[in-house]
């Protein structure tokens, strides 16, 4: 148990049997892995014989890139999802997780996943993972409540999340600490967009359908 995990008396997947996997040992890139541009968002990749079409995401440089593929469900038995950490050409790591559905990363390789777990029922759930480039895990917390977005600052200091209802929240996490620096609630709805933004300080931007931007300090002041 981490502790962040510690801090706030939740317990990581790892220890509950879900969620995040064994990071696993690279194969052979020549022969294993294979990544292709397909349509906007999305890539096409060959790891360990299989293929994935899957959606990705890149670090701000451009150095990184994150692509994952939901969980499937098929009657009792449910496959997890897979999440890639790709520099350059190279496969960094691969892990699978429940249901990864977004992910954002950094410009050294530091990648933050939103889990929604392999429980297809209507169940409030859902976990943020947070990795290395080397795929170890420096934070992970579960939620009572369905997470949406995820975004991390490029410096992979601080990670951001954003519940459904009826929590309506965003939590911002300091990941060097391993602590929850905040949590925001918007009464008004739930946010489906988050993006750090680079000033004198760090601020946060919290955006929903319908409605003006939002702009937060990580003291939850606005700005």
């Amino acid at each position: 148990m981490g502790l962040l995990d510690r801090l706030l008396g939740r317990s990581t997947d790892s220890e509950e049997g879900g969620g995040g996997g064994e990071v696993e040992e690279i194969p052979d890139i020549s022969d294993e892995f294979t990544v292709s541009e397909a349509k906007r968002g999305w890539v096409d990749i060959e790891y360990g014989g299989e293929m994935y079409h899957v959606r990705r995401t890149r670090s701000a440089d451009g150095e990184y890139m994150a692509a994952y593929r939901d969980g499937i469900q098929g009657g009792e038995d449910h496959e997890p999802g897979r999440v890639f950490l790709i520099q350059g050409e190279d496969l960094a790591f691969t892990t699978e997780i429940d249901r990864p559905n977004a992910c954002a990363v950094t410009n050294d390789g530091t990648l933050a996943v939103v889990d929604w777990g392999l429980d297809w029922s209507q169940d409030l759930t859902g976990t943020v993972h947070v990795f290395d480039a080397d795929g170890n895990s420096v934070l992970s917390h579960e939620f009572d409540a369905n997470l949406e977005p995820v975004a991390i600052t490029p410096d992979g200091a601080y990670v951001a999340t954003s519940t459904l209802d009826p929590d309506r929240s965003t939590y911002i996490f300091d990941v060097g600490a391993g602590r929850l620096a905040l949590k925001h609630h918007t009464p008004e709805g739930p946010v489906t967009d988050l993006r750090f933004v680079d000033g004198e300080e760090w601020l946060l931007e919290l955006r929903a359908p319908g409605r003006d931007p939002e702009r937060i300090t990580l003291d939850g002041e606005p700005a």
